[in-house]
């Protein structure tokens, strides 16, 4: 059941998606072709589970996603996580399709409880900031309160 309410800005937490990598294994048998992974559902639906907890609402129209993924390895992709953490996003009702998302801008946050903090926002001018940890091997991603133009910008948003 999709929620009702449209927004122009939400932020939540999901689990820490598993790697594209990790998304499909190949099919050899009648009717081959890619097919979805067990780590891939069993996301999918911990994923949906927690937007809903959180009870966010859909946004419609084009967007722009803030990514935080929490680093667990400095072996790992960032980009390889966004995948499946967008999937279950569409598939919570929260985006209609990932063809909408116009921008994405993500990064590595510092280790703590392996989640992925998002914002998704309405398509519209915005000012971001990156702020690298002292190695430089995490950040965080500063939102500004996006304006109109002569709006005074306050209130920031962080990732």
């Amino acid at each position: 059941m999709k929620p009702s309410v449209t927004t122009d800005a939400v932020a939540f937490t999901i689990p820490m998606p598993p790697s594209t990598n990790k998304l499909f294994r190949n099919n050899f048998g009648k009717g081959r072709g890619r097919i979805k992974t067990k780590a891939y559902h069993s996301f999918t639906a911990e994923a949906i589970c927690a937007i809903r907890q959180q009870n966010v609402q859909p946004i419609k129209g084009n967007i722009i996603m803030v990514w935080a993924f929490e680093r667990d390895s400095k072996l790992a992709d960032v980009s390889n996580r966004i995948k499946a953490a967008e999937d279950a996003i569409v598939d919570a009702g929260i985006i209609d399709d990932d063809r909408f998302a116009t921008a994405h801008f993500l990064c590595w946050a510092p280790k703590a409880n392996s989640i992925c903090h998002v914002q998704i926002f309405s398509s519209q001018h915005m000012a971001l900031e990156f702020y690298p940890s002292d190695d430089g091997s995490t950040g965080a991603i500063i939102v500004n309160k996006p304006t109109t133009q002569g709006e005074n910008n306050d209130d920031d948003f962080t990732v």
